[in-house]
């Protein structure tokens, strides 16, 4: 670990830095979406450690934690991704409050982000089982230092969604009063 006085000089690094946030991408891709894949190589990369994202042991838990963060951006982006759309900046709607508003007898967007929501808490408790179950197997420091590093990054994920005006902050709340709240 480098001393707080030595500073990295990022021009001479910053293809080595690229090569290895490229591989530790890549070692993910295999079982999460790009998006989280990056973020969880970003964590890893942030504290240097030698541990392996390719590890099983750790598959179920960087799974879930990958849908999660998917899930969690699709919940608090709706109202942003609804703008795009009706505004022509896009003609797709990908999301997961969409399909679940549209593929089911849900009364409206509101109760489509509450059903999201409930999907969250559950892989919530999910991600805390699967903790557990390593807990039993005797990992090492460096290896609880990473994955509490991901928590971490899933945790602040969810606290950037719901507070950041970009999402339409308080405006895009479930239970808003309004459907299409911030649009």
């Amino acid at each position: 670990m480098r001393s707080p006085e030595q500073k990295v000089n990022i021009s001479s690094n910053h293809f080595e830095i690229r090569r290895r946030l490229v591989s530790l991408i890549a070692e993910t891709t295999s079982s999460l979406n790009v998006g989280a894949a990056f973020v969880i190589a970003a964590a890893k990369f942030s504290i240097k450690f030698r541990v392996s994202l390719t590890d099983p042991r750790f598959a179920r838990y960087l799974s879930l934690v990958g849908v999660h963060l998917g899930l969690v951006n699709d919940l608090y982006s709706y109202n942003k991704e609804l703008r795009a759309l009706n505004n022509g900046e896009t003609s797709d709607m990908i999301n997961l409050v969409d399909v679940m508003e549209t593929v089911t007898s849900l009364q409206g967007i509101d109760d489509a982000k509450s059903v999201a929501f409930a999907l969250k808490l559950q892989l919530e408790q999910q991600m805390i089982d699967e903790l557990e179950k390593l807990r039993a197997q005797g990992l090492s420091d460096e290896e609880w230092w990473f994955l509490d590093v991901v928590a971490s990054t899933a945790v602040v994920n969810v606290m950037f969604c719901m507070a950041t005006s970009r999402y339409g902050g308080k405006a895009a709340r479930i239970g808003s009063g309004s459907n299409t709240a911030g649009v």
